[in-house]
């Protein structure tokens, strides 16, 4: 009696495969719009990824770039930059006349920094503040049945 294996043998190439995902994210692609370049289902995509070290770390490092690309500009926005602009001149006829290439001052954009301030430093940035309340002393709030209670206990107190 032979044991067989279990389902049909893998496509995966340890040498094309790694390499067309890398690419691929380096193209700014999802794992979906990858697998459908590769003609695979992205499960099989996800598969990989666990089953290959090799694999995942072409994904990581394929998107790695296009996401630093991506932080570049965010911060560029945050603080504002400079850029050069090109003006073209024409005449009636629709001829160019002249170009004038322009330094262009572009202002920072409040929502960019926001955003790059609270990515970067959360606990600093984050919308929430930890806030904690204490009563009398540093010591506990008092509920308003504590409270009933400690006047009562006072009463009787004062009754005796």
């Amino acid at each position: 009696m032979s044991k067989g294996l279990p389902g049909r043998p893998t496509k995966y190439d340890a040498e094309y495969h790694p390499l067309m995902a890398w690419s691929y994210m380096q193209q700014n692609m999802t794992i979906e719009e990858c697998a459908e370049k590769m003609g695979f289902a992205p499960a099989t995509l996800y598969n990989w990824a666990k089953k290959y070290p090799d694999f995942k770390e072409a994904l990581s490092q394929g998107a790695e770039k296009t996401n630093a690309d991506v932080e570049k500009s965010l911060f560029k926005r945050a603080v504002g930059y400079s850029a050069r602009k090109l003006k073209v001149e024409y005449d009636a006829d629709g001829d160019v006349i002249r170009k004038i290439a322009e330094e262009v001052q572009v202002a920072p954009e409040t929502t960019a920094g926001i955003f790059w301030l609270k990515n970067r430093n959360p606990r600093k940035w984050r919308d929430k503040q930890d806030m904690e309340l204490t009563g009398k002393d540093g010591g506990p709030i008092m509920t308003a049945e504590a409270r009933r209670e400690r006047i009562k206990e006072l009463e009787e107190k004062r009754a005796d």
